[in-house]
């Protein structure tokens, strides 16, 4: 009897442990270098945005989320808010996660067949996706949707990758495309996570006067929009993503007549690093350094979802582009 007795119970436990793995999804993964980091993952839960910090240490980091019933596509996000990775999971998977901070592209998750294929697709885009050409990273985003609209990765490669800032109406035709049972709700949501940056009348905030520290007076200074028609704000962290944009920085600087100005602002960790990047691009342009990244309240009402990013105001603070991609940044700023 007391030995039924003790089968019973460990056939009790093992079945609630069961139940209770497929109630979450875990990820084990690395990060390249061996690097000791805080990691930011970013998904849609059943009733809100979940925005959740783990430690890789030593480069090794494991993570338990929970995921809605039709899955979740999970951002992983350093403390700068540039985007490390992206994949998506379903209760009771098992993910595994390599990690490329240095070249995010590169960063894969496997662990199930749709990543798999995932994986493929990325691979066989790998130029458009670094590119700064976000028009050509939609188009390829729309050959694949076009062939295979029945297809969830169709739904997670528009969510991850396609830049709504150059067409927005682009994206809402695309993802209606797609079969709705193979769309989920939670996925699309992520997409429009930051629509909370929104005023009332759904443009986005205005920018508004910021204090920021000055690399022009080595002191706290005001940006205040109607000091120029127009002004390009570019937001980054370290040297992520700079070499491919400073040729184009130093011709607009360079332009007579655009009237536009530039104002570089970085998230280095503190000051020491941030002169230490500002020795090396030779710029013309002030450059500044915000306490906090992101974190600060004047630029987390902007919805700054990742660096490199741009924002080009007008005198009156009105946001005339917002988004990752430079190229329609630059049409914003010289547009007569």
């Amino acid at each position: 009897m007391r030995t039924l007795t003790l089968i019973l119970t460990a056939l009790c436990l093992m079945m609630l442990g069961g139940c209770s793995e497929k109630k979450y999804f875990t990820v084990e993964g690395t990060v390249d270098g061996g690097r000791t980091m805080n990691l930011r993952f970013v998904y849609v839960g059943e009733d809100r945005l979940n925005n959740v910090i783990t430690a890789a240490r030593d480069g090794k980091f494991v993570f338990r989320g929970e995921a809605p019933r039709d899955g979740a596509l999970v951002q992983v996000l350093d403390n700068d808010y540039r985007r490390l990775a992206v994949f998506y999971a379903k209760n009771g998977e098992k993910i595994n996660l390599k990690v490329n901070a240095d070249d995010p592209v590169a960063s894969q998750a496997t662990g199930t067949d749709i990543l798999e294929r995932w994986n493929e697709w990325t691979a066989a885009n790998k130029a458009v996706l670094k590119g700064l050409d976000a028009r050509a990273r939609n188009k390829a985003l729309a050959k694949y949707v076009g062939a295979h609209k029945d297809d969830l990765l169709s739904t997670l490669l528009v969510a991850a990758y396609y830049d709504s800032s150059v067409d927005p109406q682009g994206a809402v035709t695309l993802l209606e495309s797609i079969k709705p049972e193979v769309r989920p709700q939670s996925v699309v949501e992520l997409m429009t996570a930051n629509s909370a940056m929104r005023d009332e009348k759904g443009g986005y905030n205005k920018v508004m006067p910021f204090r920021y520290f000055s690399s022009e007076t080595d002191s706290m200074a005001t940006f205040r929009a109607d000091a120029n028609r127009r002004t390009l704000l570019v937001f980054t962290a370290g040297a992520t993503g700079r070499d491919s944009i400073m040729r184009a920085l130093h011709e607009l600087n360079d332009e007579k007549g655009t009237k536009a100005a530039i104002l570089d602002i970085r998230f280095d960790v503190d000051t020491l690093m941030w002169k230490r990047d500002l020795r090396g691009d030779s710029v013309d342009w002030p450059s500044a350094w915000m306490p906090e990244a992101t974190a600060n309240p004047s630029i987390e009402r902007l919805g700054i979802t990742s660096v490199p990013f741009f924002i080009v105001a007008d005198s009156a603070g009105t946001q005339l582009y917002h988004g990752p991609a430079l190229t329609p940044a630059l049409k914003a700023v010289r547009q007569r």
